[in-house]
């Protein structure tokens, strides 16, 4: 959408050991390690990885840790958020 500045970008395949500028990951986001949670009818789930009978994997809704589930009451979660 900008092809005037594709001068001024550099594709590496490592980080140089000093640079000015700014650095862009692909797919960065996709890596961080997040908790799935949902408030189901006063009680806030945290979602898991288990097995389904036929050995699938499938989300497990499993209560929350404490810690976890007073944060996310203090975000104001509502049923079926």
């Amino acid at each position: 959408e900008l092809p005037h500045l594709s001068a001024r970008v550099s594709w590496l395949d490592s980080l140089p050991d000093a640079f000015d500028g700014v650095v862009i990951g692909n797919e960065v986001l996709d890596a961080m390690p997040v908790e799935r949670l949902r408030n189901a009818a006063g009680r806030i789930e945290q979602a898991g990885l288990a097995l389904d009978p036929s050995g699938q994997p499938a989300l497990d809704w499993r209560p929350a840790p404490a810690a976890l589930a007073d944060e996310a009451r203090a975000l104001g979660f509502t049923d079926g958020y």
